[in-house]
């Protein structure tokens, strides 16, 4: 596995537990009442979003790259 694949695929999987950070504290949110946990979900939700765009970034920056040995 290259280390380009493996950053694309360290960056999904922090995705995936931003995403579910999210979810949980949403549902401390509803079952507290505390508006601070929206706030931290909603962070967390941008902080995924930002994941994103840079994978997005990276993959579309490396795209072109040759792989070691291949000359």
């Amino acid at each position: 596995m290259s280390l380009r694949i493996f950053h694309l695929l360290f960056i999904a999987v922090s995705t995936l537990f931003a995403l579910g950070f999210s979810v949980w504290l949403a549902g401390l949110a509803v079952d507290d009442g505390n508006p601070l946990w929206y706030i931290a979900a909603a962070c967390c939700v941008l902080a995924a979003a930002a994941m994103v765009f840079y994978a997005v970034r990276f993959y579309r920056k490396t795209r072109n790259m040759v792989p070691e040995g291949s000359l």
